[in-house]
């Protein structure tokens, strides 16, 4: 069997040449729905109908740009004819099952959603570490820090952002472990590079970060508030849902990103941390990779 997502259909490819099942994988809810807008234009509802439209616009545009691509590498690679049409659209008739790993508790099932698609909650690794030694003693060394990390964007004045940061740590009176951009290690500020969000979120104040999929499940399930600095794509439909939830304050944009404004959410951050460590308690007694296994072998 193949789990991949619909977009490059790459496990309708690979079933039409060799007969394997296939199963469509979503990091984030984009099955049709009337009750919001697709995630990439930011989750809002705009109308039942305005909605539901959002998400073929999507599909129509990712066929646009990637049809001519997928059908050359239908031919040359795999010997197979062009699909004709969509391929949303021909896994949606043939009714290919959805896995999204996405909590219920964290984005309600739509109603309207048909019975193939199947909302598991989050697929979680075990974790193993939070950073090595550095970091170990750097926890241990004062008050829970704010972990500030935007994983694999990059804004565009890299030493701007790093300055802001530094700079709201310091409007707030918090520690910070900071990944990914240009700061000075410090008494109060440690750089890092990779590391376990699953295990560190859980000693940490908060955590500042983009709003992609899997930090903002990391951030939820290990129950501290976040503050969601969103750049583009599905990211201000996250940092929508945080506030929404009331575990982190309204989403920052990383191009209004200041000293100031960064400030002021840390210095918020108290006031969610109860419902954050509410919402993170009932997330870890989800198994969704047992309930993904369960619609898997069931479908």
């Amino acid at each position: 069997m193949v789990l991949a997502p619909a977009l490059g259909a790459f496990g309708r490819h690979l079933h039409d040449k060799y007969g394997v099942p296939y199963r469509i994988l979503q990091f984030q809810p984009s099955e049709p729905t009337s009750e919001f807008l697709n995630p990439l234009f930011g989750g809002r509802s705009s109308g039942r109908v305005v909605n539901r439209a959002s998400y073929a616009v999507v599909e129509r545009l990712a066929w646009v740009v990637l049809g001519r691509m997928v059908n050359r590498l239908r031919g040359r690679v795999l010997g197979l004819g062009p699909l004709r049409g969509s391929a949303f659209v021909a896994d949606r008739r043939d009714r290919v099952p959805v896995l999204c790993g996405v909590s219920p508790l964290v984005v309600p099932r739509p109603r309207d959603w048909p019975s193939w698609v199947h909302m598991t909650g989050y697929w979680r690794m075990p974790s193993t570490q939070d950073g090595g030694q550095d970091v170990q003693g750097f926890l241990e060394d004062g008050e829970a820090p704010v972990f500030v990390g935007f994983g694999s964007m990059v804004p565009d004045s890299p030493e701007r952002v790093a300055e802001q940061v530094v700079a709201g740590l310091r409007i707030a009176g918090m520690r910070g472990i900071v990944q990914g951009l240009p700061v000075e290690g410090r008494d109060d500020v440690l750089s890092v590079g990779e590391v376990d969000h699953a295990a560190l979120f859980r000693r940490v104040a908060a955590v500042v970060h983009h709003g992609g999929a899997g930090t903002t499940a990391a951030g939820l399930t290990a129950g501290v508030p976040s503050v969601v600095c969103p750049f583009f794509s599905d990211q201000p439909f996250w940092g929508r849902r945080v506030a929404e939830l009331g575990v982190g304050p309204a989403p920052l944009p990383i191009a209004e990103l200041t000293a100031r404004e960064l400030g002021a959410r840390l210095l918020a951050v108290p006031g969610y941390r109860e419902r954050a460590a509410q919402l993170g308690r009932r997330l870890r007694v989800e198994d969704g990779v047992k309930n993904a296994v369960v619609c898997v072998e069931g479908s």
